[in-house]
């Protein structure tokens, strides 16, 4: 729109996360942690809420979107940042822990949780991606009068299983692109002024494989 002088501002101003990133927050790395008053770092536990609202420090440690190269970069690289990340979702015999698995792990019924499983696509792992939200699209939402967990929140949460069954999400806000999964529904097209558009293939009938590859 021309006006680079918010631009630059606002550009700045949405990297203020790494004011407070604690690269020694554990002997496992780092987190964004709340400060003192004092500007020094208080006693620290990556699975507790103290400081955070609805999440732990471990799970909102991601929540940096807009940034996530940034954000591999702050944890020692895309080698480390994936290492982080499958800790963050996966249990020690290697299923998923995609909710009520404790304050290290993922919580995908609530919203510091719900872009966590898009950022194995920024890692190179897709299929880790779609096998997480698929995973969290089968068990979590049930076809019930409780289906939906948590509070929608204004349509967060029921927006977000929209776009997950489709196989795509907006993960950067105020990007008009999206990152991919893979589709569990029919076919489906969105289309909006003037010309543009995008679709998305069908899921094949059950039994089918969830990876897909993009063509």
């Amino acid at each position: 729109m021309g006006d680079n002088t918010n631009h630059r501002l606002f550009l700045g101003r949405a990297q203020y996360w790494k004011n407070i990133f604690n690269p020694q927050a554990t002997p496992e790395g780092g987190y964004i942690q709340n400060l003192n008053a004092d500007g020094t770092w208080p006693k620290f536990d990556p699975a507790s809420t103290e400081g955070f609202v609805e999440g732990s420090a471990a799970q909102y440690l991601w929540m940096v979107p807009f940034n996530a190269n940034g954000l591999f970069t702050m944890l020692g690289g895309k080698e480390k940042a994936s290492q982080r990340l499958n800790a963050f979702f996966y249990d020690p015999d290697g299923s998923l822990a995609v909710t009520q698995s404790g304050g290290l792990h993922a919580e995908l019924n609530n919203e510091p949780s719900i872009e966590t499983p898009w950022l194995f696509d920024f890692l190179g792992q897709p299929w880790k991606t779609q096998e997480a939200v698929r995973k969290v699209l089968n068990t979590i939402w049930t076809n019930t009068p409780k289906g939906m967990p948590g509070n929608d929140d204004l349509g967060e949460m029921s927006s977000w299983y929209v776009w997950s069954a489709i196989g795509m999400y907006p993960q950067i806000p105020g990007r008009a692109e999206f990152v991919l999964g893979s589709p569990s529904s029919a076919p489906s097209t969105s289309a909006a002024p003037p010309a543009t558009s995008s679709s998305a293939p069908a899921a094949r009938t059950p039994p089918h494989p969830t990876y897909k590859a993009s063509s």
